[in-house]
């Protein structure tokens, strides 16, 4: 059954009995409330009178009565939740012309995270004309935006609003601002995210710093995860020593990429990272993509990135001064065995000559004939020792050199039969190669010496059916010859001593063979190279 209000006709009305009382706008949360009051004033009013006394009536005040609890609960967690918002929130109702265009917005309610972005009370601001507030937005293009709202129904999402001053260019703040249509006018939330924008660029910049920083080093540097050491990242100078790129180590492991040639250094590094959570210039030896054996100064420390125990490594690549140092150890070396050379050469020639006189005096005698055999084998011995003195003598650096324009090539080739011949007798293959070359300085005996104990070298180190390579050519300006077997290559330990006076791994060798050549080399300011590998070793000797 419905029933109809109506005011009897013959009813006047006072003027107590206006119970409709005005809506402020400022008290818009009990904008309901207000109403249900007035709708229930009006309803006890009119039930005082006899002839709407009815079981309707008194139903109908019920229902109103429930709905104003109903309503009361839900307007009371409605400010709650309001009020509790850690984003700014105020509804605003629209400002029309005659036209119906939105000249304004006027304040309706604002939250109190609102009060304190702004610095301003509820009292200060609720009633008030948005442009007379915020007289800045209209310049930023909000208002706009927020009166497309209000006509379309559109939500606004607009992130990163810079409310500023277009006049003094003074920025007041960032926000993130999200308005929907609420009637006639909008309900607007937004947040002031300037400290978190100024964290974040600082925050970046930070990342920017460290991420050039750490790129740009001159020496190799690496993040890894403690947990794994598996490898997060490595900048530009680990790619350019040991050949992997971050493609290839993201995700992986040193032992992955066989990086450690000695697993006690490994071992070390490890223990003492996990141990102590730091690593101070530690000497380790690390293997590049090539196989080559780089030797680094490791310093490692463990940092705390994103939640996660990593490890920030930085290695020095210290390989050309562990070989200068070697270099200048080996020409101390030569210069101790030249200097002791020059001193007993003669000393020990001397006598050795008057024994080998007398034994070949003895030897033609007709009554010691009968000893010829063991003559003739003191007189060779005699004869070796004194090819080694002269090789011993041939260390010295104050030897004097004669340097005449030579082309190399002219001394290779007129050495040509001679190691052809031997390559001929221990059954393998020799091959020149000869490029267009310049004319050099050259002491050639000491020339011929440097290429025959190269030859020889190689050929001991092959075995029957290989083949030996000798080549020259230019390169930046500088002749370079090189010497290229076919063999097992150099162990690290023998590489690591190779020039080394009287050190030998032949069994009748004298350990002055590559000594020479060094000498030699030192004599014409020219530099020894060598690669080695599975498949063979190459000595390159450049000529400046």
């Amino acid at each position: 059954m419905s029933v109809k209000l109506s005011k009897p006709g013959g009813l006047k009305r006072k003027e107590s009995d206006n119970f409709v009382s005005r809506h402020e706008i400022g008290d818009y949360p009990n904008k309901h409330i207000n109403m249900l009051n007035a709708f229930q004033n009006y309803g006890s009013h009119l039930a005082k009178e006899e002839i709407y006394q009815t079981p309707e009536i008194s139903m109908l005040l019920t229902q109103l009565r429930d709905m104003k609890r109903l309503i009361q609960n839900n307007e009371e967690r409605f400010r709650t939740l309001v009020e509790s918002m850690l984003d700014c929130f105020a509804v605003y109702s629209a400002v029309r012309d005659k036209s119906g265009q939105i000249t304004d917005f006027l304040l309706e309610y604002v939250n109190e995270t609102a009060c304190h972005n702004f610095k301003m009370t509820k009292e200060e601001q609720i009633g008030r004309s948005f442009l007379e507030l915020r007289p800045l937005y209209k310049e930023a293009g909000i208002f706009n935006e927020f009166c497309l709202v209000a006509n379309r129904g559109v939500p606004l999402v607009r992130e990163k609003m810079t409310y500023e001053d277009p006049v003094n260019k003074i920025i007041y703040g960032m926000f993130d601002i999200r308005a929907v249509k609420l009637g006639d006018g909008i309900a607007v939330t937004w947040r002031d995210i300037t400290e978190r924008k100024k964290t974040e660029e600082a925050l970046r910049h930070s990342e920017e710093r460290f991420y050039k920083v750490f790129h740009a080093s001159s020496i190799i540097q690496t993040l890894r995860r403690l947990e794994d050491f598996r490898y997060i990242d490595v900048n530009l100078t680990f790619e350019r020593v040991l050949g992997y790129s971050l493609e290839e180590s993201m995700g992986r492991s040193c032992m992955d990429l066989n990086l450690w040639p000695e697993v006690e250094d490994r071992q070390k590094y490890i223990r003492e990272i996990r141990k102590n959570g730091i690593v101070r210039n530690l000497e380790v030896k690390l293997r590049s993509k090539s196989g080559k054996i780089k030797v680094g100064l490791l310093s490692a420390d463990v940092v705390a990135l994103g939640g996660e125990q990593c490890v920030l490594t930085n290695s020095i690549d210290i390989t050309e001064k562990k070989q200068l140092e070697i270099e200048m150890a080996r020409l101390e070396r030569f210069n101790l065995v030249g200097e002791m050379a020059a001193g007993i050469a003669h000393e020990i020639r001397n006598p050795m000559t008057a024994v080998k006189g007398f034994l070949q005096y003895l030897s033609g005698k007709n009554d010691c004939i009968q000893y010829k055999e063991y003559y003739d084998l003191m007189i060779t011995e005699l004869n070796r020792a004194n090819s080694i003195i002269s090789e011993f003598l041939s260390i010295a650096r104050s030897r004097a050199v004669e340097l005449k324009p030579h082309n190399l090539n002219d001394i290779i080739e007129s050495l040509y039969p001679l190691i052809q011949a031997d390559a001929m007798v221990s059954d393998k293959d020799i091959k020149i190669e000869l490029g267009e070359i310049i004319n050099l300085n050259l002491d050639e005996k000491e020339i011929r010496q440097l290429i025959l104990n190269l030859f020889r070298n190689g050929m001991e180190a092959m075995q029957p059916g290989r083949c030996l390579t000798i080549k020259t050519c230019m390169d930046s300006g500088e002749v370079v010859l090189s010497v290229q077997d076919q063999g097992t290559g150099i162990d690290l330990e023998v590489f690591e001593k190779m020039g080394t006076p009287f050190f030998t791994t032949k069994e009748k060798g004298t350990g002055l063979g590559l000594a020479v050549c060094y000498s030699i080399v030192a004599r014409h300011n020219a530099t020894i190279k060598v690669n080695t590998g599975s498949e063979g070793s190459t000595f390159y000797v450049r000529f400046a």
